[in-house]
């Protein structure tokens, strides 16, 4: 069970940060210098597109940071609940894994509201979230 726990993690881990290396940055080259679409609607919609600047690492980064950890305490929420279906009905193992329930929950709860004062605090030095 253990080895599905680290192929699991290490599946969603590589997923994750191989993503971000893969980014959009030359897609001016597809529209042979000129400014792409999707550019055009972000800065429509109110967004900074610009990525050169600090207060656009800084969210970017928090995002990410605050994103990853809502992913891990939901893998070890769903991985905790596929343990309690198969329990088989021992009490032993019943009962750690709504411990482990519990923990995720309260876990995300944590970082849920941290993200909140986050935000709350970055709005308030003049920072947004949105990157």
């Amino acid at each position: 069970m253990k080895n599905i726990y680290k192929i699991t993690i290490s599946v969603i881990l590589t997923l994750t940060f191989s993503a971000n290396f893969v980014t959009a940055a030359n897609i001016s080259d597809a529209f042979n210098g000129e400014q792409s679409p999707i550019n055009n609607s972000a800065q429509e919609a109110g967004y900074n597109t610009e990525t050169n600047n600090i207060d656009t690492i800084i969210a970017i980064g928090i995002n990410f940071f605050f994103g990853l950890l809502g992913a891990i305490f939901m893998i070890n929420l769903i991985m905790a609940g596929f343990d309690w279906v198969m329990a088989g009905g021992n009490d032993e193992k019943v009962k750690a894994c709504q411990d482990k329930i519990r923990s995720s929950i309260i876990g995300l709860l944590a970082v849920i509201f941290a993200y909140g004062i986050a935000y709350a605090l970055t709005g308030m030095v003049g920072l947004a979230l949105k990157p």
